[in-house]
């Protein structure tokens, strides 16, 4: 498995540290044109913070890469952008580009999907691992486990996180497997990951093959299980979804 450890910037962290309800969020980059195939879905995305702090501070689950407009992740988001604001995230896109709000405008942004953030206690938050070097801009892959041992500690908490939001899940909403392969890993996209993905042309659109009158969109009460290998990789034969309608019908609208 592999854990990515990227450079954070301090707004961001300092924004969804101090808002724990927020359990989605989109690790934006300030252009859509580049893409992110580091990860897989599944796999952890760890924060450190820039210079002075330099520390790994949190991290999450990663869920995919996807070029939006701002207003398009505003909408999936909200503050799970690390801002209060569409305004305040095109400031932020300005003070980064040194662009005025004019020539941003609606303009498409680099989203990596995140589920399942969080983030050390201050007293907790660890020193950024001595091969992680100050050149780096972006960020940096390590294999896990044994190449860092901070690495492995964070991707252990962020992995006990996704298993302890998988059982509460399960507890609340049991109606059959959520679970996926062995690595730990769940198949399920949260929503704003789920409609973000299915806006930038990673998922195909989804249907219930239980009811004809099943609403195509899912709700949070009518979720989908997908298969994010098949769906990531756009095979020639698009993956099928199973929605709650086959073993919850109340859920659905007759």
């Amino acid at each position: 498995m592999k854990a990515y450890v990227a450079v954070t910037d301090m707004d961001w962290y300092a924004y969804l540290s101090s808002r724990p309800a927020i359990h989605e969020a989109n690790f934006w980059r300030p252009y859509g044109s580049r893409s992110f195939k580091v990860l897989v879905p599944g796999e952890p995305f760890i924060f450190k913070t820039k210079a002075p702090q330099n520390k790994v501070v949190g991290g999450a689950i990663y869920e995919g890469f996807v070029s939006l407009n701002i207003s398009r992740a505003w909408e999936f988001f909200g503050e799970g952008n690390g801002v209060s604001s569409p305004e305040a995230l095109v400031e932020r896109l300005r003070s980064i580009t040194g662009e005025t709000a004019a020539e941003i405008g609606d303009r498409e942004i680099g989203c990596a999907l995140l589920r399942n953030i969080c983030f050390l206690p201050h007293q907790e938050q660890l020193p950024a691992p001595v091969t992680f070097s100050k050149n780096i801009v972006q960020g940096k892959s390590y294999t896990y486990p044994g190449e860092d041992s901070i690495i492995d500690f964070m991707v252990q908490r962020v992995l006990a996180q996704e298993t302890w939001s998988s059982e509460a899940n399960q507890d609340s909403d049991n109606f059959g497997p959520t679970h996926g392969d062995p690595r730990m890993i769940i198949p399920r996209l949260g929503q704003g990951g789920l409609q973000s993905t299915r806006a930038g042309g990673l998922l195909p659109a989804m249907r219930c093959h239980a009811a004809p009158n099943c609403p195509d969109t899912p709700s949070g009460a009518h979720s989908p299980h997908i298969s994010w290998r098949s769906a990531s990789r756009r095979q020639r034969n698009p993956p099928t979804f199973r929605c709650a309608h086959d073993v919850r019908p109340r859920l659905c609208r007759n």
